[in-house]
């Protein structure tokens, strides 16, 4: 009897154990579409060389079923992807985490990742908002600076233009009223020797 009631014990807090260990790792995501999004499964050393993760995606509404979205099988310690897989399972700094590239609206729903098929090892909720509102704000805050400077680009670049232009007037004005000049000094030596002549002429 007191067997029976040490294996019930032992039962029922492995079971407990198991309940409280998937609900620890219950979470709730955000995501804005188009992002990656990266959930942690579980550490590379507890994943055995010829094991397998399986990850399960399930929508929000009760009436759809579970749907396989990611496949990591390990052969001999060798690890692969199924590449047709929505996520995919990445090894990075010590962990095997699962991402799920690009997401949108669609890929909201509860995702559960299993260990040989045997236990849940992960279970999260991603929720998939529209990127409007602040995110698409910012880009109007961070595009207005980049106008305003191209704008200001333009108008350096007209008043620089329009300062040569006046300077290349100048000179050529300049250059003009210097050769008036020399023609009118050139020619006014010539018009006093032909008056002379004329006067000698004329006296003679």
């Amino acid at each position: 009897m007191l067997r029976r009631r040490s294996h019930l014990v032992l039962f029922l807090t492995e079971v407990l154990v198991c309940f409280c260990g998937t609900w620890a790792t219950m979470n709730v995501k955000n995501a804005l579409e188009g992002e990656t999004v990266k959930e942690t499964i579980l550490k590379c050393s507890a994943l055995g060389k010829d094991d397998q993760l399986m990850a399960y995606f399930q929508e929000n509404s009760a009436s759809n079923g579970r749907e396989l979205c990611a496949q990591y099988f390990c052969d001999h310690g060798k690890c692969v992807n199924d590449p047709a897989s929505v996520g995919q399972f990445q090894e990075q700094d010590g962990d095997v985490v699962l991402v799920i590239q690009n997401v949108n609206i669609t890929n909201s729903g509860q995702y559960s990742v299993s260990h040989n098929g045997v236990r849940d090892v992960c279970n999260f909720t991603l929720d998939v908002q529209e990127a409007t509102g602040q995110k698409k704000e910012n880009i109007t805050e961070t595009e207005m600076p980049q106008s305003s400077v191209s704008t200001w680009s333009v108008s350096v670049i007209a008043v620089v233009l329009v300062i040569i232009g006046a300077l290349v007037l100048v000179i050529i004005g300049v250059l003009c009223c210097t050769k008036k000049k020399i023609m009118n000094s050139g020619t006014k030596p010539a018009a006093e020797e032909h008056e002379l002549k004329n006067l000698k002429t004329a006296r003679t």
